[in-house]
This record gives C-alpha cells, structure tokens and sequence, in this order.
C-alpha cells in the first residue's frame, strides 16, 4: 500500500447502500484522493451482494473463449429476459464441474444497470473514472487468500464483518467461497 488515509461520511449520506447526495459524496471523495496524494483517476469499487443476481451454471469444457462468452449471452437471455437490456452482465469460469469433468462452472453475475448508475455518477462528478466493479462478497474472498498466500487447499478462512446497518459473514474453503 502507497498511500492511505480515510474520512467519516456525514450520516444519511449513505443509506442502505443507496447514495442519497452524489455531490456531497463526489467533494468527499476528490478531498480523500488529495489528502491522500493518491494522484490516479482510475478506481475499482464493490457493490453489495444483495444488488446482484449470481447463477452457477455449466458449460462445455470444449469451447473456445468466445463460444463460453456466447454461451454466457445465452444463458443470460433465458434467465433474466426481461432485463437483458437493463443489466450489466459478467462471469467468469470457476474450473471444472466436481459433478462432471466434462463441464465447466461458470458463474454468472447480473445486476441492473440503475444499481450501478449512482457509483458511476458520483466518480464521474469526483473526476474518477471505475475500471473494475466487483461484487463485495468477492473481492473479499480474493482478499482473503492474499492475506495467507502460504495457506494450502485445505484451509478455510472466515471473515465476519459487522457493520452499523449490514454485516456479512464470508467463508472461502479450499480456495472458494462457500
């Protein structure tokens, strides 16, 4: 870590993850960038589990890249068709089936659009511009490894956040967030 520093956001900011005044949030955030001489634009920020919508589905093991991307798209249409064009869509392959080694577990992350809409406008009014969203839950369970790269496939980590008004509870065994 280069630089770090944090500021208390004024109550009713913030309100069950939703942003209620993007301006005060924007002034907060280029007066943290500064204090914090952090002199990049580009960020990354997580969104709330409870925002997404997460498939685990199976694919193929013999397709290309842009057939599993494809294959995404597909599956995307038949599980959410009346917001395919109101979602931002992501996945990602897990590894191979544990039930099948001909297939792969793909996970499937959704989430609409007006979810994202409020972040997004709040950097942009910040002068910052995101170049990766994840999901809390996951970006945590990266974390999670990082913190014990020495750890082997049997370990299982936990992590217990508690928080003012929501708290998680993340469990990675073997690598994986169970």
């Amino acid at each position: 870590v280069e630089n770090f520093d944090m500021i208390p956001v004024p109550a009713g900011l913030i309100t069950k993850d939703e942003i209620k005044n993007y301006g005060a949030l924007a002034a907060l955030l280029r007066d943290l960038f500064k204090t914090a001489q952090v002199d990049t634009s580009n960020v990354a920020f997580a969104i709330p589990r409870s925002s997404t919508i997460i498939k685990n589905i199976m694919v193929d093991s013999r397709l290309t890249e842009d057939d599993i991307e494809s294959r995404a798209l597909i599956e995307a249409n038949r599980l959410f068709p009346d917001l395919v064009g109101d979602i931002y869509l992501d996945f990602t392959i897990v590894g191979k089936s544990a039930q099948d080694p001909n297939q792969l577990e793909m996970i499937l992350v959704a989430c609409r659009k007006d979810q994202i809409k409020p972040y997004l406008e709040t950097l942009k009014e910040a002068g910052l511009s995101a170049k990766v969203v994840d999901v809390y839950c996951y970006a945590l369970e990266r974390a999670l490894v990082l913190l014990n790269p020495s750890s082997n496939e049997l370990d299982t980590v936990a992590l217990l956040n508690l928080n003012k008004h929501l708290s998680s509870f993340i469990v990675v065994h073997k690598g994986t967030l169970v």
